[in-house]
């Protein structure tokens, strides 16, 4: 990862946490740089304007992403434990961000900050997918169960742990979502009632 100066770094954290909290259109360079504590001269020194440094709180987002997705993978535990960690990351990479900041984001209509979306997103799919490979490889995962429907699914739990209704029956999103990580892996049976599904035979 890049190493940043401290007045950068400021600058960083400060967009970050407006951005996330009021969106990208409502929140001004002045604003940034009052709370952050830096100069307008200094804001400009390393960004070019607002996009730029959305687009540089972004890249620093998907980078921790990704290198933490990766620690999971490499770690040493079932595939089952591993999906379950992978989907907490993603619910707490996301849990601070606004409606605002989402809808702004995608109306800003700049195809070079929507480029870059599109290839760190790729990135972690495509993480996530080869990990779904090396598991059925490894007979953790079924072979004939379609890595993608794996990838669809975990987007809809993502949006289930979001809905109120569901969520009020739980103490926490995180239970909630191990709820249903279980519930995919391991379904309604207990063991005893294990179901055979002879075509993976």
């Amino acid at each position: 990862m890049c190493k940043y100066s401290k007045k950068q770094e400021a600058i960083l954290n400060t967009g970050r946490e407006l951005f996330w909290k009021h969106g990208i259109k409502r929140v001004s360079v002045e604003e940034i740089c009052e709370k952050a504590g830096a100069s307008k001269m200094t804001f400009y020194k390393y960004f070019d304007n607002k996009n730029d440094l959305v687009k540089a709180v972004m890249n620093r987002v998907m980078e921790e992403s990704i290198s933490r997705f990766d620690e999971v993978l490499e770690a040493d535990t079932s595939y089952s434990e591993k999906a379950k960690k992978m989907m907490v990351l993603k619910m707490e990479g996301t849990e601070n961000i606004s409606k605002e900041f989402m809808t702004d984001y995608y109306s800003l209509n700049d195809p070079a900050l929507l480029e870059f979306l599109h290839i760190k997103t790729n990135q972690l799919i495509n993480s996530f997918m080869d990990s779904i490979l090396i598991a059925q490889e490894k007979g953790e995962v079924r072979s004939k169960i379609k890595p993608e429907f794996i990838v669809y699914f975990f987007n809809q739990v993502q949006k289930m742990a979001n809905d109120p209704e569901l969520l009020s029956l739980y103490q926490n999103a995180q239970e909630l979502i191990m709820e249903l990580m279980n519930f995919f892996f391991y379904g309604i049976l207990t063991n005893k009632e294990e179901y055979n599904d002879d075509q993976d035979n």
